[in-house]
């Protein structure tokens, strides 16, 4: 009889690599085992008190802390990626599931330029409630150094205390889509545009489209008085009121006026409506009111929505203003 041979297992050992890797062409090697992913690169971050963690934990969290480093994090693959493509020149560093080796494919063009690290998905899940396996840290772009997207951009959209993040973000992802506007200015009492519910609503369309604080009303028009290019610069804000005026009359007027071309428009919050600031310089018709008419079975309407469809009818007018 056969004497009994047993069978052992054998333990593969793996070459090691860097976590951060910068400057390196080729992706890390993968092997898989069950239902793992094991990569093979070492100093892979496990713990959420990691410097690197810890950091994007901030951003994520404190607005006093991306205004003290100047930066802020964008979660989220579709996110991140189209920031690649559309301004790379921000972004600093990315930090990825070390399992998620779709992510690793998408970013290895960029290996020469960005900072890649690695973390395991439960460190990066003590980072943000909405994991998904990908974050960016990015500067914050000066407003001047953003660069005109259309040569449509005659809007200046002025947000009154808008507190919702998914409107402000979704707002701003309009004004992007649009092209037509210039700046957006945030009165007091506003949503932070880096807040990640904002980011993550404008789908990292934030980063180009220039920004503006002011600390009030009157300093908002004195800035607007010094930008304008014509005598002729109308400010409207979008309020149900006897005097308000619908918005498809006022707008393609303003669009048909020759050398005209700019404008500035004020959404208010959809709970609180308009400041009493800008309440009052409708009532003394130094802005005029307008509205989009609706059934009397709807009071008002999501101000991302209402936004939106008010930047929509600015550039439908001003293309077919042009084709005259």
């Amino acid at each position: 009889m056969a004497p009994f041979i047993p069978l052992c297992w054998i333990a593969f050992s793996f070459v090691r690599q860097p976590v951060c890797r910068k400057g390196h062409r080729s992706a890390p090697r993968c092997f898989s085992s069950s239902s793992r992913l094991l990569l093979t690169v070492k100093n892979v971050i496990t713990s959420p008190k990691s410097n690197t963690l810890q950091k994007v934990q901030k951003l994520l969290q404190q607005r006093k802390k991306r205004l003290e480093y100047n930066q802020v994090v964008v979660e989220g693959p579709r996110s991140v990626l189209d920031l690649l493509k559309t301004h790379s020149q921000v972004v600093r560093q990315v930090i990825v599931d070390v399992d998620q080796l779709h992510y690793h494919a998408a970013l290895s063009q960029y290996e020469t330029e960005l900072e890649i690290c690695y973390a395991t998905a439960a460190a990066l899940q003590s980072c943000s409630d909405t994991n998904q396996g990908i974050f960016a840290v990015c500067d914050i772009p000066q407003p001047d150094s953003v660069v005109p997207s259309s040569e449509l951009q005659r809007v200046t959209l002025i947000l009154d205390a808008l507190q919702d993040p998914g409107n402000v973000g979704t707002l701003i992802r309009s004004a992007a889509a649009t092209g037509v506007v210039e700046h957006i200015y945030f009165l007091p009492g506003t949503c932070d545009p880096w807040n990640p519910k904002a980011l993550r609503a404008a789908m990292a369309t934030t980063f180009g489209v220039s920004m503006r604080f002011v600390d009030s009303w009157d300093g908002c028009l004195q800035e607007l008085r010094q930008q304008q290019s014509h005598d002729h610069f109308p400010i409207y804000a979008a309020a149900m009121t006897n005097e308000s005026e619908c918005y498809h009359e006022i707008i393609s007027k303003w669009a048909e006026e020759p050398d005209t071309h700019k404008m500035a428009l004020i959404l208010g919050s959809e709970g609180n409506g308009l400041s009493p600031e800008i309440q009052q310089a409708l009532k003394t018709r130094e802005i005029q009111g307008i509205h989009i008419p609706m059934q009397p079975v709807v009071e008002s309407l999501n101000a991302a929505v209402c936004g939106s469809i008010l930047l929509y009818e600015v550039l439908r007018c001003l293309e077919s203003s042009k084709q005259r």
